[in-house]
């Protein structure tokens, strides 16, 4: 890999890492992307290449420019984005946590606050990228029973 290849890959890490900065946790960016964290980790130290479908994920339920996020310039008209407001987060993120930890009393592995705040962090990023562009409350809300379902079907995988 040349120079010019590993410099893009640097600055482009470090324009994930402050998106990244822009989620509860860096797993919840990942979670956004649909990689591991181990993967995210990979892409902020610039080690990997990064696929464009991810970072438009990362871009979209950051609320972040992709053009700047990718090329790092900003660009004149906005990004598209979900149409729901910090209030609206908070309401469906406290009903995710709810959903979390009512799967957890169903498991019989009841969760820690901090761990029940950072999981339903974690799927609020999941809800956001099948909400899709134009997500509004009604539709967020409409996914929690298909969040419940995935959240039941992601323990069958442990």
């Amino acid at each position: 890999m040349d120079e010019g290849q590993l410099e893009f890959r640097r600055e482009l890490g470090a324009r994930i890492g402050l998106a990244a900065g822009l989620f509860p946790t860096k797993s919840a960016a990942a979670t956004a992307a649909g990689i591991t964290l181990e993967q995210f980790n990979k892409w902020i130290r610039g080690e990997v290449k990064v696929p464009v479908e991810s970072l438009r994920e990362l871009a979209f339920v950051g609320k972040v420019d992709f053009v700047w996020l990718v090329c790092g310039e900003e660009r004149n008209e906005p990004p598209p984005t979900h149409n729901l407001g910090d209030r609206e987060l908070e309401t469906i993120e406290g009903r995710i946590s709810a959903l979390v930890t009512e799967h957890a009393e169903k498991l019989s592995r009841p969760l820690a606050r901090e761990v029940v705040k950072r999981n339903a962090a974690e799927w609020l990023a999941v809800l956001l990228r099948k909400a899709g562009q134009g997500a509004d409350l009604e539709i967020a809300l409409s996914l929690m029973p298909w969040l419940a379902h995935k959240m039941t079907l992601s323990d069958a995988g442990r």
